[in-house]
């Protein structure tokens, strides 16, 4: 029994091993002899479990792929009963939190630095877990529409610069905060994702977008919003988001 249970457990021990090895000197360095002597068994014992060291990152990385962060009660709840920007802050920081366990930071660490090695498992992280995440984000912007809380806000670019916030918060933390000074009782991307759901525009405003920063905001007031296409328009550049109420309203 006992040694069923250890030969049960081998593949994750195997794994453990390797992504910790993959993470100190970069998989082109990691040799499978050293990630044999860090789970405490034989060359021959890797390759009967693994048949080759790329199959052992690709599957470092699958398992941690994971988007439960996105789903539950919890989040279903909070359609009911928070705002739409309370909705998206849940949602950024639950899966902030996730990407700061080791597992799942390791694996994002591990696919943008391999990147060039693995276009598969980069292309599988995007469209399993980046690009589900963005499709709950961009549900929280469509609904925080619907409310008219935000105006008509090109959604898909929009989810994305929101997951880009909580991607970039994780690497920062995981690559320098190591060597910055200490911030006690402050979390600095607790901080950078309410900064990003509070600037989302609001209703009665206009802003424009160049080259991703704020040209200019001034206020606009629309009682009857034009029933042409409401696309935001893009021209020299330019992405000029209008704050108009969603079609089938009329204006209070």
């Amino acid at each position: 029994m006992k040694f069923n249970r250890r030969a049960k457990a081998r593949p994750v021990e195997l794994l453990d091993a390797a992504m910790e090895r993959f993470l100190a000197v970069g998989f082109a360095q990691a040799k499978v002899e050293d990630i044999a002597a860090a789970a405490g068994v034989t060359v021959g014992t890797v390759y009967r479990y693994f048949p080759s060291k790329e199959s052992l990152f690709d599957l470092s990385i699958e398992r941690f792929i994971d988007i439960d962060w996105s789903r539950g009660k919890e989040i279903s709840d909070a359609y009911g009963s928070l705002t739409a920007r309370e909705v998206l802050s849940l949602l950024l920081h639950r899966w902030s939190e996730h990407l700061r366990l080791p597992g799942p930071r390791t694996a994002l660490i591990l696919i943008i630095r391999e990147s060039a090695t693995f276009p598969n498992a980069v292309q599988q992280y995007t469209s399993q877990l980046l690009s589900v995440g963005c499709k709950a984000i961009e549900r929280a912007l469509r609904h925080g529409m619907a409310r008219e809380e935000f105006p008509l806000l090109p959604i898909e670019a929009t989810a994305h610069g929101l997951a880009a916030n909580v991607v970039g918060n994780a690497m920062w933390e995981a690559t320098f905060s190591r060597y910055l000074a200490p911030l006690p009782n402050v979390a600095p991307h607790d901080i950078a994702i309410e900064l990003a759901v509070r600037g989302l525009p609001r209703i009665g405003s206009e802003q424009v977008f160049e080259s991703g920063r704020v040209e200019s905001a001034k206020p606009l007031t629309v009682r009857n919003p034009d029933p042409e296409p409401l696309e935001p328009a893009v021209s020299a550049g330019k992405v000029r988001i209008r704050t108009l109420r969603p079609p089938g309203r009329s204006g209070d």
